[in-house]
């Protein structure tokens, strides 16, 4: 902040303006809110060893608010578990993080697509890919079970996609893309685990088909759980996005029996790749990559038909706006980002490649008088800004995940590509604002 200094002087008598900068508490505007993107970014190197990185999926434990990152070790093939500890640690700065805490005498090759959540007693549940040869859980899968090392869910050719979270009752659920075999149709399936008497993953699991959907490339999913009810968005078989929810058995399109779930394309506007992910708190919100114009785009739902996308029973429920250009991360199915909701105030992450020729982490807000998102009455709506540029020098930001505490700060998990390293993002509160008192003295 640049700091200006003031002073006065009166003939005669002499007025002198002393000039004090304070710090007061800011007032409330968005611009100012804790979850706003904009301010100071805490970059960290979190894990170096080997090609770490790839993949993470970032969880904050609820008890405690301390992230846990699930990534890949592309060097060894195996599944790794970040977080900070407070003696004993192996990496991060300081050795003030774990690292090597998941240990496998194992020589298959598994770790991607991870997808870590916690459920409301603090517990901890990875699903993960299995070198696409079926999918695995590691974890606490339900409240009072012992954590599980591993549990294959799916034994099939190739799994993507894979996202985790918890019923109510801290149970786990799996939303995630599967084909059987090389040219077979991909399908939209979700796993619950029962502990017993299931048709998948050693019985402990139950598995259904909910719709075929896009095989091109690879696929992703993103799982809602709301008010015990799943809802799983995706790119269906035309490459739209597309939402899947539990219908009154009978009513529905797809699911079981062709009948007990409604599929709907959310967005027929757009043909959709790479990631896409969704949040809850106060608005439910999707963000997700429109691949043709190399955009990064954002879906709210409404509660009423006013919007512009979504179609049957959700026919403009949906708001889909595009945010900005980002380029295309040398494969569709990495491009993107992910979302964090804060008191209904959304916070974007995301990989952009356009901008300076190599890949950039950055965040984007709704923000009167901005730089990207829709314009209303000559003004951006949205302000994107950069949160880790690589030091002018490496490419970053791949595959980010994003989450808010309770205190409104963001962190986000992500892979250096030209480092080959897990890097973190940790949002610091923001500076008071310095504000001038002008202080009279008399001299005589």
């Amino acid at each position: 902040m640049t700091r200006i200094q003031l002073t006065r002087f009166c003939i005669g008598t002499a007025l002198v303006l002393m000039v004090f900068i304070v710090s007061v508490m800011p007032q409330l505007s968005f611009a100012n809110q804790p979850n706003a993107g904009g301010g100071t970014w805490e970059i960290s190197v979190i894990d170096s060893t080997n090609n770490v990185g790839l993949t993470p999926s970032l969880a904050l434990q609820p008890t405690t608010g301390k992230p846990y990152i699930s990534h890949y070790d592309g060097s060894a093939g195996d599944l790794k578990l970040a977080f900070p500890v407070t003696a004993g640690g192996d990496c991060g700065p300081g050795n003030t993080w774990s690292c090597n805490s998941l240990y496998f005498q194992n020589i298959d090759t598994f770790g991607l697509f991870s997808s870590i959540a916690f459920n409301s007693l603090g517990q901890w549940g990875i699903v993960y890919s299995a070198g696409f040869l079926g999918n695995g859980f590691r974890g606490i899968p339900a409240v009072g079970s012992s954590e599980v090392f591993w549990d294959e869910i799916e034994p099939l050719d190739f799994v993507t996609g894979n996202s985790l979270a918890q019923y109510d009752n801290g149970t786990s659920a799996a939303a995630y893309a599967a084909k059987a075999g090389l040219g077979e149709p991909t399908y939209l399936r979700l796993a619950r685990y029962e502990g017993s008497g299931g048709n998948c993953g050693g019985s402990w699991w139950s598995c259904l088909t909910i719709t075929e959907i896009s095989g091109i490339g690879i696929s992703d999913t993103a799982l809602l759980i709301s008010q015990n009810a799943p809802q799983i968005f995706y790119r269906e078989v035309n490459e739209r996005l597309a939402f899947a929810s539990l219908a009154v058995p009978g009513f529905g399109n797809c699911g079981p029996g062709d009948n007990t779930w409604y599929c709907l394309v959310l967005d027929n506007t757009a043909v959709t790749d790479g990631m896409i992910s969704v949040a809850r708190d106060g608005v439910t919100a999707i963000t997700y990559y429109d691949a043709p114009n190399q955009s990064l785009k954002y879906a709210q739902y409404l509660g009423s038909p006013t919007g512009n996308c979504g179609t049957g029973i959700i026919n403009n429920y949906w708001r889909c706006i595009t945010i900005e250009s980002i380029g295309v991360a040398g494969g569709n199915y990495l491009s993107g980002g992910d979302l964090a909701i804060f008191a209904g105030q959304p916070l974007l992450v995301y990989y952009d490649k356009d901008d300076v020729g190599r890949g950039i982490l950055k965040a984007a807000y709704p923000f009167d008088g901005g730089n990207c998102g829709p314009m209303v009455a000559g003004e951006y709506t949205w302000m994107c800004e950069v949160v880790d540029d690589g030091d002018g020098v490496n490419d970053v930001g791949l595959n980010p995940s994003i989450k808010i505490g309770a205190d409104g700060l963001a962190q986000v998990a992500y892979y250096d590509r030209t480092a080959g390293d897990l890097k973190f993002a940790r949002q610091l509160p923001p500076s008071p604002p310095e504000y001038l008192i002008f202080l009279p003295v008399i001299t005589r």
